[in-house]
């Protein structure tokens, strides 16, 4: 959580979606950053929890409007099962994604059109 709300404010994020329920982390994001807005399209940050269903990331690809070029989407836990792992795995080899950042107890995807595709792996 402590890297959602550093990343919320160093991008200086204003709208939030959340591809699952996840009422704990809404609530954090709302106290930190009284004035983002949540939506459900385009947002600059995407948060992907857990133990979202696997169609959540379907749907979200489907929809152009779902994402911008700045667009960063946060992904809680992509270790932490199998079907996570597979999660994860597909979202980096996606065509739309151009960065990829694992950092183990979360991970960072970005889509930004003018740069080279690449995946880090960072330890925090």
């Amino acid at each position: 959580m402590k890297v959602l709300l550093k990343s919320t404010a160093y991008f200086n994020a204003e709208r939030i979606r959340f591809l699952g329920d996840d009422g704990l982390c809404k609530a954090l994001v709302l106290e930190n950053f009284p004035n983002i807005e949540m939506v459900s399209e385009a947002a600059d940050i995407v948060f992907l929890p857990k133990n979202a269903p696997y169609d959540s990331i379907k749907d979200f690809f489907s929809h152009e409007n779902a994402k911008h070029n700045d667009t960063m989407l946060f992904y809680d836990a992509p270790h932490s099962s199998p079907k996570n792992e597979a999660i994860w795995q597909t979202l980096k080899a996606h065509q739309k994604v151009t960065v990829t950042i694992d950092m183990f107890y979360c991970g960072a995807v970005f889509f930004r059109r003018e740069q080279a595709k690449e995946h880090f792996k960072i330890r925090i």
